[in-house]
């Protein structure tokens, strides 16, 4: 992107590199992307080199042997997770080394919360012990990730907010 940047887009995509995404998307929610390029968004995206980039990292479409953790609602309105499913489905096929958790009872945005902790759990034993060299493909469905250890769930979502508002933690 560096020769379509603006000084603003340079600037701006400077600090979302060391930013989590949460943050990013809260941060830029409203931002007009035209003021960050020298020519139009859509223009950009649209050029050969870019497209090439994004086709490559484009989910479901490049196999990786890189461990991940994909949670997800059962119930999700905005993300359906009919999509989840045919993404995981075609991950395992190609050997992936997946850990799925489908929550029951969570909607799109409950879920993204409720699974802090799950999420931090698997970060932490995946970071501590060595990765199975073997491609496999966990899956399971659970009526609630709050259920779990709702101590774990307030503690991650007390350290997010603290962490999107630049608070220091307790």
């Amino acid at each position: 992107l560096d020769p379509y940047l603006t000084p603003l887009g340079r600037t701006t995509l400077d600090a979302m590199a060391t930013a989590c995404s949460t943050s990013n998307q809260l941060t830029n929610i409203a931002r007009q992307y035209d003021t960050l390029f020298t020519e139009p968004f859509a223009s950009v995206w649209g050029k050969p080199e870019i497209r090439t980039v994004l086709d490559r990292a484009r989910l479901g479409t490049t196999a990786t042997d890189v461990p991940r953790l994909l949670y997800h609602s059962v119930n999700d309105e905005a993300v359906p997770v009919t999509d989840l499913d045919s993404y995981v489905r075609a991950e395992c096929e190609r050997s992936a080394r997946l850990t799925v958790r489908r929550e029951e009872l969570g909607l799109h945005l409950t879920t993204a919360v409720s699974g802090l902790a799950l999420s931090m759990d698997w970060l932490d034993t995946v970071s501590s012990e060595p990765a199975p060299e073997r491609p496999y493909c966990d899956i399971s469905t659970v009526p609630s990730f709050v259920g779990a250890d709702p101590a774990a769930t307030v503690q991650s979502v007390d350290e997010t907010v603290r962490s999107l508002l630049g608070l220091p933690r307790k």
